[in-house]
């Protein structure tokens, strides 16, 4: 009971970390300029989930281990997919809409990054 409390903090705190990682975006302007500017960052933290993925899948020596990774990485861009929709619908696709959809895929990709590096570090 008390190590399924302890875990259940610790990824409160590790979430409550990675909610931060948005804040540090900062793409002001117009809504032209910030699209701009959010698509870049996109870019850049997909090229580093790309990166990272495809080095520990060169590092991983056990080809069922080596499945098991792209089914799940697979399973979490279509998760991703899904919730990016979910709150472009929300939002009735408006620019604000469009906006917090950027926000939030550059979130999730640099989250889906950090918990892949978890998994190769000792």
């Amino acid at each position: 009971m008390y190590k399924l409390l302890f875990l259940v903090c610790i990824l409160s705190l590790r979430s409550n970390w990675a909610f931060d990682l948005t804040k540090e975006v900062k793409c002001d302007g117009s809504t032209p300029e910030i699209s701009e500017c959010l698509n870049k960052k996109i870019l850049h933290a997909e090229k580093s989930l790309d990166e990272t993925f495809n080095k520990i899948i060169k590092n991983i020596e056990d080809k069922k281990q080596v499945d098991l990774l792209k089914k799940s990485q697979k399973s979490w861009s279509y998760f991703m997919k899904q919730e990016l929709e979910f709150v472009k619908n929300y939002y009735n696709s408006g620019t604000y809409g469009s906006v917090r959809v950027g926000h939030l895929k550059i979130q999730l990709l640099e989250n889906r990054t950090k918990q892949l590096l978890d998994l190769v570090r000792p």
